[in-house]
């Protein structure tokens, strides 16, 4: 079984996502394979630091999803989370942008890996929910 922790890094209501260079999907939010002994939460954020350079704080889990490819069996674990110093970032790394609802409307599922898209999208729908909240209140 593999383990793979990703991390929604979310700024003023966008998302951080990955152009794929190659391979099997064209966005991935920044994640990796556990394959240590780490907290899950301290690997996303490992992992977002190296991919993405940016220091994050995990906010809660957004999911955990089981999916059979063939012989691989997969779980994801899936965290919503925010930079520490959001300010610091001054330029994202080659392949990296921050992506808005609108321009992550354009994103097919198929195109990323099981399950973030679709936890990309309930976080949309939760800011979306929020902010109407907020209008009526």
């Amino acid at each position: 079984m593999k383990v793979i922790v990703c991390a929604i890094v979310e700024k003023n209501n966008r998302i951080l996502l990955k152009k794929s260079a190659g391979g099997k999907y064209s966005f991935e939010l920044p994640a990796g394979e556990l394959d240590s002994i780490d907290l899950m939460e301290e690997f996303a954020r490992k992992k977002t630091l190296e991919q993405a350079g940016l220091d994050i704080q995990t906010k809660f889990m957004m999911g955990v999803y089981q999916t059979i490819d063939g012989e691989d069996n997969l779980v994801q674990v899936i965290y919503l989370s925010h930079p520490v110093n959001p300010g610091e970032q001054k330029e994202l790394g080659a392949g990296l942008s921050w992506v808005g609802k609108d321009e992550f409307a354009a994103v097919k599922e198929e195109e990323m890996p099981p399950n973030e898209h679709k936890s990309i999208a309930q976080y949309f729908n939760l800011i979306g929910m929020s902010n109407e909240f907020i209008k009526k209140v």
